[in-house]
């Protein structure tokens, strides 16, 4: 059997376009493997970190590392500690999960995981002395989601 037989014209065209797209992939990755151009990315150390259990955050000088309820303030250069958030086992900060730098605050999602009904907010800490510093609410009783789902101000 022919391919037109077995496909319509417009997957034909679909397959086609696919297996060129592929193609031209696989030339520019040949040619750029043999350019003998450097790495874009480049390890310059490995640390072992206790809290990089849920998450990593970056800033320019700093890595911060999560776990449920702790987060490491860490020098990029040395790996060592320099900060530390620890929140109680027994809550109200139970499972953060991330980490994003912005303007000298660390938002970390943080959820009621693994616990029904599922609530989530988003914690900001300041980044510089590790303080939290507001959290934000969400109540997600219908969606059985982990992690961050909206956001309401509730504090300062």
């Amino acid at each position: 059997m022919i391919l037109t037989q077995l496909c319509s014209a417009s997957r034909i065209q679909t397959i086609i376009k696919t297996a060129a797209y592929v193609l031209a992939t696989l030339v520019l990755l040949g040619a750029t493997s043999r350019s003998g151009a450097a790495p874009m990315l480049e390890q310059i150390g490995e640390f072992t970190i206790p809290e990089a259990n849920q998450g990593v955050g970056v800033d320019a000088r700093h890595f911060y590392a999560v776990d449920n309820y702790v987060i490491g303030k860490y020098d990029k250069k040395t790996g060592k500690l320099l900060k530390k958030w620890q929140g109680a086992k027994s809550g109200p900060i139970v499972h953060l999960d991330s980490a994003m730098l912005m303007d000298g605050k660390l938002y970390a999602a943080h959820s009621n995981y693994p616990d029904w009904p599922m609530t989530s907010s988003l914690e900001i800490f300041d980044a510089e002395n590790m303080e939290h510093m507001a959290a934000t609410a969400s109540v997600s009783s219908g969606a059985r989601l982990h992690g961050w789902t909206g956001t309401t101000v509730t504090g300062g």
